[in-house]
């Protein structure tokens, strides 16, 4: 009932709880909310490329044209997105602990945002082509990388280079 669980939860209240505790609650809270936005991400992209082409099917060029990702190139970007939303979850949390107020947290992140969106529009570029070294190069890799994935070039190595690398900066930034 509804006043056992606020008795208990005044017992809970009345625990001292860590700074750590807090920061990994409040990191785990932006971690969970960036999967979640890139997995709906994903989602909204496969539905709008899928739905361009069905829309476009009576023009005999565009009725030759599908799309479709198989289930192991799906894993595969999902698997390389846990890294790359904890390293953003940890440096937009390291930022925003600075501010005193949400408006002044938005005003720390929009050129960290703008910053990050650049290496990942370096995937853009014609010639631009994932390689051991730019598998280094932190949100660029993944870019590159799910761009190779999208006209079925697979490099177990690279995705491997990329996932560590992403990995390793995430943990970096969350000791940090």
């Amino acid at each position: 009932t509804l006043s056992s669980s606020s008795a208990a939860s005044d017992v809970y209240k009345r625990q001292p709880v860590g700074r750590m505790e807090i920061v990994m609650g409040k990191y785990l809270t932006v971690f969970v909310l960036a999967l979640v936005n890139a997995l709906l991400n994903l989602a909204s992209m496969g539905l709008t490329i899928g739905v361009g082409l069905n829309a476009m099917g009576g023009n005999e060029i565009m009725s030759k044209l599908t799309f479709s990702i198989d289930i192991g190139t799906l894993l595969i970007i999902l698997l390389v997105l846990i890294p790359l939303a904890a390293l953003f979850s940890a440096v937009f949390l390291a930022i925003s602990a600075y501010a005193n107020s949400y408006k002044e947290a938005q005003g720390y992140l929009t050129p960290v945002v703008l910053m990050g969106q650049l290496p990942a529009m370096a995937a853009l570029l014609p010639g631009m082509e994932i390689t051991i070294g730019s598998a280094f190069v932190p949100v660029m890799n993944v870019a590159l990388l799910f761009k190779a994935m999208m006209i079925g070039e697979f490099d177990f190595i690279l995705i491997l280079a990329v996932w560590l690398s992403t990995a390793i900066y995430a943990a970096v930034s969350y000791t940090h």
